[in-house]
């Protein structure tokens, strides 16, 4: 949770930095935190499940990387494609070779990835 200068609660730093972002959830100086958190928007959004955002991006459900990226950073994807838009970074990260290439690059300074990323 993060409280923007305006009194917007919202799930994650760069979601209160874009005017359609913050302006999807409650306000602390409307409503109270308790209220906020018990009955709006933010909770239905934070508690949104992958299935859900693969119902509405088809292409995300059939990607490889689908279960690592999932959709994205919704901060990044609100200023582009809606609230449940896609995270185009994150689709450039992993589909251009990224993921893989950071992966080598761990390995080679030494980096124990004890669990596969």
């Amino acid at each position: 949770m993060y409280l923007t200068e305006e009194g917007y609660i919202v799930p994650c730093i760069p979601m209160g930095s874009t005017e359609a972002g913050k302006h999807h959830f409650p306000n602390i100086w409307d409503t109270s935190l308790s209220d906020a958190i018990k009955d709006s928007f933010y909770m239905s959004f934070i508690d949104t499940r992958l299935r859900t955002y693969f119902d509405a991006h088809p292409e995300c459900a059939a990607c490889e990387y689908r279960n690592r990226c999932g959709g994205g950073c919704r901060g990044n994807a609100v200023s582009t494609g809606g609230i449940m838009g896609r995270d185009e970074k994150s689709c450039a990260f992993f589909k251009g070779g990224f993921y893989e290439r950071t992966k080598v690059l761990l390995r080679e300074l030494g980096v124990s990835l004890e669990r596969e990323v």
